[in-house]
């Protein structure tokens, strides 16, 4: 036992707890006060998360509310774009513009008479007639390939296979002319038979047989003359003499004929000569 009575494992009698005793006062340094202090450490983070939370809904809310307000101003009217002279090319048909919305007549932005309110998003514009691209209601139809015939259709001889006599063509002047496609033959006394004929199938096509009918004026023979003559189905309708420096502008009816017939004859030559008899520029003529 020790003075005082007391017991050596309890504390004096009446005397203060040691410091960090059970319901005593806590150790410097360790003591928080308020709300915080009162807080978990889990509990302050999950407050700290809320705020930033209702910060960040608030700013949101803000900018919002910003961006209702300045749509709900109605949008400048662009000025009327300068009159311009239309390209001479239209514009593709494809290109379309917006459905256009009734505006009423008191409405001081609606467009005058004759012009067409544009429905675009992003602006709103007025769009004179003159540059709008023509619309039509249905595509023009194709010009026919070969125009109308305004005048005689012509066909040279020689486009037509002869039915005898082998005839040949070429370019050959006639009294001073010259005339393409030109039917020529020689006849003569010795060297050439004294008559050609030429036939043809026109198969009831043609209205007129035209040429201009003569010698050949490069002709060895001054003297040279050959009878012409034509023969329709096997009548003789045309025949006429010709010399060197003459010519004869030959212009025979030949519709609802179906065989044609060309013949030349000599009537005077002296020897061999080698001037040919010429339908220059024969041709069938049909009527427009």
């Amino acid at each position: 036992m020790t003075d005082g009575g007391a017991s050596a494992d309890g504390p004096p009698s009446g005397g203060t707890p040691p410091s960090g005793a059970a319901g005593g006062t806590p150790p410097a340094g360790t003591q928080q006060d308020g709300f915080w202090g009162r807080m978990s450490r889990s509990d302050a983070v999950l407050a700290a998360v809320a705020g930033a939370l209702v910060t960040g809904i608030f700013a949101i809310l803000v900018l919002f509310i910003g961006s209702a307000g300045d749509e709900s101003h109605p949008p400048t009217e662009l000025s009327p774009p300068p009159a311009a002279t239309p390209p001479t090319q239209p514009a593709s048909t494809s290109t379309s513009f917006g459905p256009t919305s009734p505006v009423s007549s008191s409405d001081p932005t609606s467009p005058a008479a004759g012009e067409v309110m544009v429905d675009d998003p992003a602006r709103t514009a007025t769009i004179r007639p003159s540059l709008m691209p023509p619309r039509t209601a249905a595509a023009d139809p194709e010009p026919s390939s070969t125009p109308p015939p305004n005048g005689p259709q012509e066909i040279y001889l020689k486009e037509i296979k002869s039915l005898s006599g082998n005839p040949n063509y070429k370019t050959l002047p006639v009294n001073g002319i010259e005339y393409i496609n030109s039917l020529y033959a020689d006849v003569g006394q010795v060297c050439d038979p004294a008559s050609r004929t030429f036939e043809y199938n026109i198969g009831k096509t043609y209205d007129w047989l035209r040429a201009d009918i003569g010698i050949s004026d490069n002709s060895a023979d001054p003297n040279k003359r050959v009878e012409f003559a034509v023969y329709l189905d096997g009548v003789k309708v045309f025949n006429r003499q010709l010399g060197l420096n003459e010519s004869f502008p030959l212009n025979v009816p030949v519709t609802n004929v179906l065989r044609l017939k060309l013949e030349q004859t000599y009537i005077t030559a002296k020897g061999c000569t080698q001037g040919y008899n010429v339908w220059g520029s024969v041709r069938l003529v049909v009527d427009p």
